[in-house]
């Protein structure tokens, strides 16, 4: 998924440095539009709920018609960025976003999905996080329209995005198809994993529905949010894997390969009756798929 943790720093300060300080070469620096997560408002923050997602790729134009054949998302490009970012969205609603790093000639930061989990206070977040070992990547940034952001890599090395929403987020509701509905943290040590992130108000338990005895769930307002398990044997770099709900994983991933993905995790009828899969995209990009029965049923959540 990267090729180097200092060009995955580079790539990710890019991105700080486009949403908040793009403009006209030449011109004084102008805002980007970016819509708010809630419109309207919702006042509403649910700390550690995943409110956004964003992919850093070398080529968004090839990342926007993959994503679009399998999921059917639109892409907005959004105006002060110089063409370097653009919205996704899904039946209309802003889900997340698709960003090339300005990178020197020659190098490459690889392809990678970035997960951002809502936070009430952004440099209490912070300074809870790095009290327990993680590197600030990208400090606190303002982002006009959309609120304050940061990335950090944790103690274990998973990289993680914090944001606090200006307009508040979005309610919990169930989650249509298309839309981000998971995220699970592969780490080397799951209960270590587990007490930091407890930190950013997460209610840390045991999974139940699994019957891993080394998986985790984190909880918060009711609701299960993620998972943490294990790093699989040879896995190179603990990191979070983002889930899209779909009506249909067989669909979906005929879909994926005719756009020319892969599947890099059959379903299992074990899990979830066959639900899970996971899919690469053709820049490397890696994303699970999830048919979740129930949505709305976030305290049964995977």
């Amino acid at each position: 998924m990267n090729r180097t943790p200092s060009l995955i720093r580079r790539s990710l300060v890019l991105l700080a440095a486009t949403l908040s300080l793009a403009g006209a070469s030449g011109a004084a620096p102008a805002a980007p539009a970016m819509p708010a997560l809630s419109d309207p408002p919702s006042g509403l923050h649910i700390p550690g709920k995943f409110i956004w997602f964003d992919l850093a790729t070398a080529d968004p134009a090839a990342a926007q018609r993959f994503y679009g054949s399998v999921f059917g998302w639109s892409f907005e490009p959004v105006a002060g960025t110089g063409g370097r970012y653009a919205v996704i969205r899904n039946e209309g609603r802003p889900i997340g976003g698709v960003f090339r790093p300005a990178l020197p000639r020659g190098e490459q930061a690889g392809t990678r999905w970035l997960s951002f989990a809502s936070v009430e206070k952004l440099d209490r977040a912070v300074g809870a996080l790095t009290d327990l070992g993680a590197t600030v990547l990208v400090k606190p940034t303002l982002v006009p329209g959309r609120g304050s952001h940061a990335i950090l890599r944790d103690s274990q090395g998973a990289v993680v995005g914090l944001l606090q929403s200006a307009s508040g987020d979005r309610p919990d509701e169930s989650v249509p198809p298309g839309d981000f509905f998971w995220v699970d943290l592969f780490a080397r040590d799951p209960a270590k994993a587990g007490e930091a992130y407890g930190q950013l108000g997460f209610e840390v338990v045991p999974d139940d529905v699994s019957g891993s005895r080394e998986r985790l769930l984190l909880v918060s307002a009711g609701y299960a949010r993620a998972g943490i398990m294990p790093l699989p044997a040879g896995g190179r770099e603990a990191g979070w894997l983002p889930y899209v709900h779909v009506d249909d994983v067989a669909t979906a991933l005929e879909r994926a390969k005719a756009a020319g993905g892969k599947v890099l995790r059959e379903p299992d009828t074990a899990v979830l009756g066959g639900g899970v899969a996971v899919i690469g995209d053709p820049q490397g990009g890696v994303l699970g798929l999830i048919h979740w029965p129930a949505p709305a049923a976030g305290g049964d959540r995977p």
